[in-house]
């Protein structure tokens, strides 16, 4: 697999923007920085992130119709210059090499099978075991949060520093106090 991706990506110009396929030239995507231009608006798109840290844009397809794609797909299709149809044929993901959802950077990602991607998940959801005392505090510090759509993503990557561990981690954690109150 990774011949293939090394030999796709071999001489891919970073700094050039590249358009993303079938949607009639609208949206350029500046895959070196993970954002999309609307050329229609002459204006990038605000990246804003959803509460499991991913980034999607609603785009508007040729038919005028709205597709909701998100960040992470776009800048693979444009830098492959494909339709994500073609390596999901293959049984491929896109995955963030740093593990944070919200990087979108072309550098930052890899396709991957959807095994290797559930193995590399597994890995970083056994990494970090919170004791009962962390967990209290974690959740201390979540009877405070309110809830904001974007902002979540933020809070977890500030308590993923406070507590060493992945985003992801505190993620999981966040979900579990919400299922278990």
């Amino acid at each position: 697999m990774d011949n293939i991706y090394e030999e796709l990506v071999a001489g891919l110009d970073l700094d050039e923007l590249k358009e993303l396929k079938g949607f009639n030239g609208r949206y350029l995507i500046d895959i070196k920085n993970g954002r999309v231009l609307d050329t229609k608006l002459d204006e990038y798109k605000k990246n804003t992130v959803n509460d499991k840290g991913y980034i999607y844009h609603r785009l508007a397809n040729v038919d005028g119709e709205d597709e909701v794609i998100s960040l992470h797909r776009i800048v693979m299709r444009a830098a492959l210059e494909v339709d994500h149809d073609i390596w999901r044929k293959l049984n491929l993901v896109v995955d963030h090499r740093n593990n944070l959802s919200y990087d979108c950077r072309f550098e930052n990602l890899q396709l991957l099978t959807q095994s290797e991607n559930l193995k590399k998940r597994r890995a970083l959801k056994n990494r970090k075991r919170f004791t009962q005392e962390e967990i209290a505090k974690l959740n201390a510090e979540f009877e405070q949060l309110e809830e904001k759509h974007g902002e979540l993503h933020s809070i977890y990557k500030r308590l993923s520093k406070k507590y060493k561990c992945s985003v992801i981690t505190i993620q999981n954690r966040y979900l579990a106090y919400k299922k278990e109150n």
